[in-house]
């Protein structure tokens, strides 16, 4: 009997690496070129973002086990203020965004039918410790805390809110080489608290995971820039009702773009995104993304 029990929860294990995988974004802010260049005081930004993604396959061990089809869209709007305190630029941030998602094959047999609602709500700021827009060198720390406001059935094994708080601390720099290069490198550390109604009423919990986000950009003319990226992903291993699932999170992906100023206070971004390998969870495919920012 026991032995049965503890299949079946390592069958939920599974479940529980799909459903974090579908609601993550690799690393759990995602980290766009130009993130950390401080703007001056008293500037205002709202940006708006839009996702759309495939999943076609769920990996364990690095084994493809089952293929199918996650769909997800997502559009979140972004308010971000810069201010002076002291010697440095602080700026306060929040962040609201909305998901659909879709499956389809296995996938479907496996997750069910998707779900709909908003994701939580994300709070937090950035401290610049470095910010010299003469040499196009920046370092920041960021701290934002995701609260438990989302959308979230415990009947379901996607949601969009994940009934539990989330803390990321993260560190962005950015370095400017001659008039035309420039490099982003953004490290990041997230910790999990538990959710206690997961799938019924089992316990949740899930070790920190890291990621490291880096773009190099190229100045092709007055405004604009194409960028390539990558990021790597780890760490995560979940346990279900103190039974550890041995299913921590290994992904790499690969980006490319274009940033491109189309007012003296406005930006449109456009990113296409594809993991080359995943270890534990669902494979992303496809990712296309827009970011229009407007600063006043």
């Amino acid at each position: 009997m026991t032995g049965v029990l503890l299949r079946y929860i390592k069958m939920l294990g599974v479940v529980s690496l799909c459903s974090l995988a579908a609601g993550a974004n690799a690393a759990v802010n995602d980290i766009f070129p130009g993130d950390y260049v401080a703007l001056p005081e008293g500037t205002s930004v709202l940006t708006t973002y839009l996702y759309d993604r495939e999943y076609d396959s769920l990996y364990t061990r690095g084994q493809r086990v089952a293929e199918g089809k996650l769909q997800s869209n997502i559009a979140a709007l972004r308010f971000v203020r810069y201010y002076r305190l002291g010697d440095y630029t602080v700026a306060p941030v929040a962040v609201v965004p909305y998901s659909i998602s879709r499956t389809e094959g296995n996938l479907r047999r496996a997750l069910g039918d998707g779900s709909d609602g908003f994701v939580d709500l994300r709070l937090g700021g950035t401290v610049w410790l470095v910010n010299q827009p003469q040499t196009r060198d920046y370092l920041g720390l960021t701290w934002v805390a995701f609260v438990p406001t989302g959308t979230y059935s415990s009947t379901r094994a996607i949601n969009a809110g994940e009934n539990r708080w989330k803390t990321t601390l993260g560190l962005g720099a950015i370095h400017g080489f001659g008039e035309r290069w420039t490099l982003d490198v953004a490290p990041e550390l997230a910790w999990y608290g538990a959710n206690d109604n997961y799938l019924g009423t089992r316990r949740l919990e899930q070790q920190p995971t890291w990621a490291l986000t880096a773009y190099l950009r190229y100045r092709a003319f007055p405004g604009a820039d194409i960028f390539v990226g990558g990021q790597v992903n780890g760490g995560g291993e979940t346990e279900i009702n103190g039974v550890a699932q041995k299913n921590a999170l290994h992904s790499r992906r690969a980006m490319l773009g274009l940033t491109y100023a189309t007012s003296r206070t406005s930006q449109l971004i456009v990113r296409y995104a594809h993991e080359t390998s995943t270890d534990n969870g669902l494979h992303l495919s496809d990712e296309v993304a827009l970011r229009w920012s407007v600063g006043f």
